[in-house]
């Protein structure tokens, strides 16, 4: 598919793109490879390597101008989009530029290649990093979960098991979160609030029923069953949505 094409990659000279575009030369034998980013200290010491090579040019521009990336994407076939602001304390702390950046920038590229008659679009996404935090969070919390008394004196050993039943919550959230996403990207928002909503009164009425019988163990198993209630139901709209589709 990518014999012969012209690829554009967006965020081409951070880390994604020292991977991909070496890759993508060796094992797809493209056309022409544009790497787009900002930043022109990165793009000049990168040119260094591909030098030689025809098949790689470089532009400077930035996705949150459209009329740059239009220009950009002039005769381009394929789009690997990677530019985003990725360290989330810098996100947290500029805000704004983040939503310029990831959202605005987002959706600039979108209308670009539309405008642009691209044939396909890749966006990457950070799910697997996301997904190796709640494991490693919930892993570090349930092994530190005994160290509490010995911090905290010994009034406090009655925390260590819940502290270890609540470490894999993030872990556990994480299918929802993940299908909300999918719902989202088909325009079905107001049905994942629904569902969300549906999860949210599962939890208190199961929390009615089994803290009396288990304690906090009931509350926190309500919990984990309620985020499994909402991961089945949204597969099953999800499902009947495409059903419908087809």
């Amino acid at each position: 598919m990518l014999n012969g094409s012209s690829i554009l990659i967006t965020g081409g000279t951070g880390s994604f793109g020292h991977a991909f575009v070496p890759m993508t030369l060796k094992k797809g034998a493209p056309r022409r490879l544009i790497i787009y980013s900002r930043d022109e200290m990165k793009q000049w010491e990168m040119a260094k390597h591909y030098g030689d090579d025809p098949r790689v040019r470089f532009f400077l521009g930035d996705v949150r101008d459209k009329d740059r990336l239009r220009r950009a994407l002039d005769g381009v076939d394929y789009v690997v989009h990677a530019a985003a602001t990725k360290i989330v304390p810098l996100a947290e702390y500029n805000p704004f530029e983040c939503v310029k950046t990831n959202v605005l920038g987002a959706m600039n590229m979108i209308d670009a290649c539309i405008d642009q008659g691209v044939k396909r679009v890749v966006a990457l996404a950070l799910l697997g990093p996301a997904l190796a935090y709640a494991a490693a969070a919930g892993l570090v919390l349930f092994l530190a979960a005994p160290l509490i008394p010995r911090w905290l004196g010994d009034s406090y050993e009655g925390t260590v098991p819940v502290v270890q039943w609540l470490a894999w919550l993030p872990l556990a959230t994480f299918p929802r979160l993940l299908m909300q996403s999918v719902l989202a990207r088909n325009d079905l928002q107001i049905m994942g609030m629904m569902i969300v909503s549906l999860g949210a009164l599962a939890n208190i009425g199961l929390n009615i029923l089994w803290i009396p019988i288990w304690g906090w163990q009931g509350a926190i198993m309500a919990t984990y069953v309620a985020e499994l209630v909402m991961v089945v139901v949204i597969l099953s709209t999800r499902r009947l949505s495409s059903a419908n589709e087809k």
